[in-house]
């Protein structure tokens, strides 16, 4: 289901990682995760030093209960910051698969404009699904960063009343 996740392993170790699943349910087995690098990290250096196209690695699960459900009427919103972006990718890519007319909202944030990535993803389904838009955020953004201003968090505490204009997409 859009929005689960797997513990990936590192091969020949006990050591895993959860990632959540950022593609969509699909027949052929394909799964795409949106991984953070860390500096230091034991999957972060596994990835960068040893990982290969074509190498196996374990996988334990489909765990988790981030759903969305198809018999309330009311609007969908979706918040994120970095790597979280992957369920909130997952579950709106299902609903342009099997259209769904339930008004939606992602708040995507970061810290700094440099950092934001999935943006093209995220357009693309705004452009795709109607009634979806998304609000992008930015924590210290710079003197040139023009949309919301802070946490998505924040969005909320900062207007008396938010309203979601039917298909349209902010930046």
């Amino acid at each position: 289901m859009p929005g689960q996740f797997l513990e990936l392993a590192i091969p020949g170790t006990s050591t895993s990682c959860a990632h959540s699943i950022a593609s969509t349910p699909n027949g052929d087995g394909h799964l795409e995760f949106l991984i953070r690098l860390q500096p230091g990290g034991v999957f972060s250096q596994f990835l960068l030093q040893h990982a290969r196209p074509g190498n196996r690695i374990g996988v334990h699960g489909r765990e988790g209960t981030f759903t969305a459900d198809d018999a309330s009427l009311a609007p969908r919103w979706f918040v994120a910051r970095g790597a979280a972006l992957a369920p909130v990718l997952s579950l709106p890519g299902r609903m342009v698969e099997f259209p769904d007319i339930h008004p939606s909202h992602p708040f995507f944030g970061v810290n700094s404009e440099e950092e934001f990535f999935g943006k093209l993803c995220i357009e693309q389904i705004a452009a795709t699904l109607p009634g979806f838009a998304v609000t992008f955020c930015v924590g210290r953004p710079s003197p040139q960063w023009t949309d919301f201003r802070g946490t998505p968090a924040s969005v909320r505490a900062t207007t008396s009343s938010f309203t979601i204009p039917p298909g349209s997409a902010h930046r």
